[in-house]
């Protein structure tokens, strides 16, 4: 009898330190809990906002050498030259592809030297992010706050390699460690533009890469 008594003994004080554990973990449990909900949906709007960012500056035109044809009802921006890829096509200009009724600049007009620091200016040019870091505002349930963005511009490789009438490209993507992994010694058709929020006190890092080639507006 007393060594039952004994056993139940030792089970009763396991029971009240298993209880008294569980006291002292669950809040704790649901304090990181709720930090993590709330990191996870900051991570959900800042994206957004990232997105639409993006969405907006994508929309400026490729490099400030583009010139408007005032001569056309819809101004348009000609494909510029690099390396005297486009053909006299009845007079017109085109790039030298058959099929291609893209027309080139008429002068000898190169994409521009992309500065170190950009003024932030999209009607000079795309390049005018470059190096141009601000804040942008993120809305959410609780409250707006302010996020610091850096974009960084640059030429990026844009040559194919054919193998019968497929075409292969590759391209490195910036990241949070070298933003400018993926540029190249430019001109080239091609631009890279890399666009970093990093915010520790939130836990926040995030890069996202886009491309916009010389194709002109057409």
């Amino acid at each position: 009898m007393k060594q039952h008594l004994g056993i139940a003994m030792i089970e009763l004080i396991f029971a009240i330190v298993i209880i008294a554990i569980s006291v002292l973990t669950i809040p704790s449990m649901m304090s990181i809990a709720d930090v993590s909900a709330k990191g996870m949906i900051i991570d959900e709007d800042v994206l957004k906002r990232m997105i639409e960012e993006i969405v907006k500056v994508s929309k400026a035109r490729w490099d400030q050498n583009y010139s408007d044809d005032t001569n056309a009802s819809d101004a348009q921006y000609k494909v510029l030259q690099i390396s005297n890829e486009c053909w006299n096509d009845g007079g017109i200009l085109r790039r030298r592809n058959p099929d291609s009724k893209m027309q080139c600049e008429v002068n000898t007009t190169t994409p521009s030297t992309i500065p170190s620091t950009g003024n932030l200016n999209l009607t000079q040019g795309i390049e005018q992010l470059n190096n141009k870091d601000y804040n942008m505002t993120v809305s959410t349930s609780t409250g707006n706050y302010d996020v610091p963005v850096a974009y960084r511009v640059g030429y990026a490789n844009s040559d194919m390699v054919l193998t019968g009438t497929t075409g292969t490209a590759t391209w490195t993507l910036g990241s949070s460690s070298n933003m400018s992994a993926g540029f190249t010694t430019g001109p080239t058709h091609l631009k890279e533009v890399v666009v970093r929020t990093e915010d520790s006190t939130r836990n926040i890092d995030m890069t996202l890469t886009f491309f916009k080639s010389n194709v002109g507006k057409q």
